[in-house]
């Protein structure tokens, strides 16, 4: 079996292609720029490629995979990035599903995510009407529209599952929740939001990717949650674990809202990427929590730990990062810019 992947060298991604090569699969990771530290398997080919390019895809992509997997997105939230974002994730996604259809891919499994639902009030399912559209966060958007491209090419014949997964936590991860602890950690957490959220595992979401190729029915959406928790639960459960008190408590969403509201007007004169921006605001205020009996009952999936059990092996991938940063760069150890990308 050969599996194309695009986002191989992401956070799910990685983990994907570590369990397609344990099942056997022979796997063409595509990635931006080919880093050394990448995974390297005799079964595993890393090809550079951009999804933006058609041309590169269809260089990359090799003819009749069984599978091609596409996780590749943007999943910036600061206002100055829209466009660009658009162009990787909506027109992105138009490419790789034309390269699909023209190397005569048996089965293409795309990721989206969650947020596709918008807010609700209620807890989410598959029946739940998707908002997205209307949503002010410009990345729910796109992936609004990236889902409608995926059920525009199962009209023109291609056999493709949507996985929707809610927020993800795990071992590898090097921009979203990780970068939490090192807030709290280093004490610049400027407050904590009332929104809250479902988590699930990146190690049960890659298995589930799996699963959906051998499982998954056409055209259905898969929503991959897990346990629901508040971000005040989430911080208070970080602050303990790491002997580390919070600098401010919970703080209500119009504070946020301005907050982000100021830093996004700073962003579009200065062009760097905010704290916080104004999109990120509406998305840690919301609460987004979602139920995965779909999942379970037809992709066998499976939620195997508990909140405090994700939480605790993310803080030991931060605590190897932490000491891996010290042993080469013990004078030197700069502060990554916490957001909130990727956390629904």
């Amino acid at each position: 079996m050969h599996a194309f992947i695009t986002g191989a060298s992401g956070f799910i991604g990685q983990h994907l292609v570590k369990c397609l090569l344990t099942q056997g699969w022979q796997v063409t990771a595509l990635t931006r720029k080919h880093r050394g530290h990448h995974l390297q398997h005799p079964d595993l080919t890393w090809v550079e490629g951009n999804i933006c390019s058609l041309k590169h895809l269809l260089a990359a992509m090799p003819n009749q995979p069984d599978a091609v997997y596409h996780l590749a997105c943007d999943t910036r939230t600061c206002a100055t990035q829209v466009k660009q974002q658009f162009q990787t994730n909506v027109m992105g996604t138009h490419n790789v599903l034309q390269a699909a259809l023209s190397k005569n891919a048996a089965r293409v499994i795309y990721t989206s995510t969650i947020a596709v639902y918008g807010f609700h009030h209620d807890e989410v399912d598959e029946h739940s009407e998707k908002r997205a559209i209307d949503s002010p966060v410009a990345y729910y958007r796109s992936k609004y529209l990236a889902e409608e491209l995926v059920r525009e090419y199962i009209r023109k014949g291609i056999d493709a599952v949507i996985l929707n997964p809610s927020s993800v936590i795990g071992p590898l991860d090097e921009r979203n929740w990780i970068q939490l602890f090192d807030r709290i950690h280093n004490g610049s957490l400027i407050g904590i939001p009332p929104g809250s959220k479902s988590f699930s595992y990146v190690e049960d979401v890659a298995k589930a990717h799996v699963q959906a190729f051998i499982y998954g029915r056409c055209g259905e959406n898969y929503i991959l949650s897990g346990p629901s928790g508040s971000f005040d639960l989430v911080c208070r459960w970080v602050s303990q674990r790491l002997n580390t008190p919070l600098p401010r408590g919970r703080l209500p969403a119009w504070w946020f809202k301005c907050i982000g509201a100021t830093l996004s007007l700073v962003a579009m004169i200065t062009r760097k990427q905010p704290i916080m921006s104004l999109h990120e605001a509406h998305l840690l205020c919301a609460d987004l929590t979602a139920n995965c009996d779909k999942a379970k009952r037809e992709l066998q999936y499976q939620v195997s730990l508990s909140l405090p059990e994700m939480l605790e092996s993310t803080y030991q991938w931060w605590k190897q990062k932490q000491s891996e940063q010290t042993v080469r760069h013990p004078a030197h150890m700069t502060d990554k810019q916490y957001d909130a990308r990727d956390i629904a």
